[in-house]
């Protein structure tokens, strides 16, 4: 938790590839950045955002590893990358969050797999995969995990 995050003000947390690696001013480990606690929010909202942030987070640092590190290739694409955080989100921490109305209200001008990084291409990615993986009921989330890796 730092309150450098809390100062770049609607950011909530993040994870950095470089911190895996021994080089430099890295921290050489798997490592979260999330925000403090101010007078912005409740005890109770800040502690649902954020565990639904190391939730998104988490699906990163799994990802990145599974990509880049495990089988040594590119990073996944942004877009599904962050499609897959945010149906992490919505199916481990029960966030019921914003970013669908604001893909619903901007669906015409916003791609699925064009990432701009606006809040509307968290809520249509995280709606498309919440639909793939519907459609996959039947399969685990780890084992629809390693189809779309398998795919990537």
């Amino acid at each position: 938790f730092s309150p450098r995050i809390t100062a770049l003000g609607d950011v909530w947390g993040y994870f950095s590839s470089g911190d895996l690696y021994d080089f430099g001013n890295t921290n050489k480990r798997d490592m979260f950045y999330i925000r403090t606690l101010d007078d912005s929010y409740t005890a109770e909202d800040f502690l649902m955002l954020a565990k639904s942030t190391l939730t998104h987070e988490f699906q990163h640092l799994v990802n990145y590893v599974e990509h880049t590190i495990l089988r040594a290739g590119s990073p996944e694409e942004s877009w599904l990358n962050e499609g897959l955080s945010v149906e992490a989100e919505w199916r481990y921490s029960f966030n019921n969050d914003s970013r669908i109305d604001f893909y619903c209200w901007n669906s015409n001008i916003i791609g699925i797999a064009y990432w701009q990084g606006s809040m509307a291409n968290y809520g249509g990615d995280g709606l498309f995969l919440r639909y793939i993986f519907e459609q996959l009921a039947l399969l685990s989330y780890v084992e629809i995990s390693v189809l779309w890796v398998g795919f990537g």
